[in-house]
């Protein structure tokens, strides 16, 4: 079996059980950079996927200065590839087995300061952007989700409004529309099916949310403005008020709790941060 044959088989697979388009993405850029170096080291087939061959194109993504971050979902998305391989018997075991595990980065979120929050939300702004800042501070949703948000989703009854999107792997994800995001909504217009769509009726693509939340950061002196900050922003708001993480982590629609767990790293930096400037205060020189 040619080994490209094999990887445009597996993201056909990849699309007919209907995985997330931006996980499609990456499988499309991780393997066809694992294909290049495959077959510029041996011959196309998956025969030569070796953990030799493994380990040396790990080691060259490394030396070209990769982040582990980007290390470990190209080693994530080929090993999916893997698995699916082997259970058609195009390897008798997985190669990546012969590899060591790649540490694991240690990132932390980085929400919005409450200066860079209270400046984001004071912007006048045209009423589809106006929309989509609220729907990002009120409700953390990624980007694809509300990309796709249609006018249908918001449901209205017996005086609540809730938000039913798609997250990751399809999964139906539903929240409660606060009142802030609510007259956001209220009376907003829409530009055919999509909430934020073109004349066309086609829906924003991310590139074009994260370029208008780019211009945020630029007129409200914000850098890095991106739409996920928006998402850290919210769930280490309500761990400081006191949500319980189990709560957080089903708004946030983490698959494992241990992936929520990260904000109560941000929340207690951001206690004793707090903790430093009240030190401060009582020794700095009075007047």
């Amino acid at each position: 079996m040619q080994l490209r044959k094999a990887i445009w088989e597996f993201i056909e697979h990849a699309k007919a059980v209907r995985r997330a388009p931006d996980t499609i993405k990456a499988y499309e850029a991780d393997l066809h950079l694992l294909q290049s170096h495959i077959i510029s080291e041996a011959r196309d087939t998956v025969l030569a996927v070796t953990g030799d061959r493994l380990r040396d194109f790990f080691a060259k993504q490394s030396a070209k200065g990769y982040a582990l971050g980007t290390l470990n979902r190209r080693r994530s998305n080929i090993a999916s590839f893997l698995r699916w391989g082997l259970r058609r018997r195009y390897w008798i075991a997985n190669p990546l087995d012969e590899l060591d595990p790649l540490p694991r980065s240690r990132t932390l979120p980085r929400p919005y300061s409450p200066a860079e929050r209270e400046r984001l939300m004071a912007l006048v702004l045209p009423p589809q952007e106006h929309a989509l800042r609220a729907l990002l501070f009120y409700t953390g949703l990624r980007v694809t989700p509300i990309s796709r948000l249609r006018a249908q989703d918001i449901e209205v009854g017996g005086g609540l409004w809730r938000l039913r999107s798609v997250g990751k792997g399809t999964k139906t994800h539903v929240i409660a529309i606060v009142p802030e995001l609510q007259e956001a909504l209220r009376g907003y217009t829409f530009r055919g099916v999509y909430l934020f769509g073109y004349e066309d009726g086609t829906p924003w693509k991310r590139r074009a949310v994260e370029r208008r939340v780019t211009s945020w950061g630029v007129a409200a002196d914000v850098r890095p403005c991106t739409p996920h900050r928006f998402r850290h922003t919210l769930a280490t708001m309500l761990l400081e008020r006191g949500v319980p993480i189990a709560q957080i982590s089903k708004l946030m629609g983490h698959a494992d709790i241990s992936t929520t767990m990260i904000y109560t790293e941000v929340s207690s930096q951001s206690l004793d941060d707090a903790l430093m400037t009240l030190s401060r205060e009582r020794h700095d020189p009075q007047p």
